[in-house]
């Protein structure tokens, strides 16, 4: 899967980032809580903020929107 900075210019060399995301839960709206992991966390970092939305896609098909609504610290983010 990757995901795409809908914010970033069209030129942007990391508009698009692979992810690896984790379903942690759903809420009664029907919306679904991931924690969501990049391949190469350097590039995505600079570009993560609260509100900051991503589109989630495999190939050429969106397949979610994600909105950032929390950061975790580096450390807990990498895991074991």
């Amino acid at each position: 899967m990757t995901s795409v900075f809908p914010s970033f210019s069209i030129q942007s060399p990391d508009r698009v980032q692979p992810v690896l995301p984790q379903h942690i839960g759903a809420q009664p709206d029907g919306s679904a809580l991931a924690h969501i992991g990049f391949l190469v966390p350097d590039l995505a970092g600079p570009h993560l903020h609260l509100g900051t939305e991503l589109l989630i896609t495999e190939g050429p098909t969106i397949v979610a929107l994600a909105i950032i609504r929390e950061l975790l610290p580096a450390e807990a983010a990498a895991g074991p």
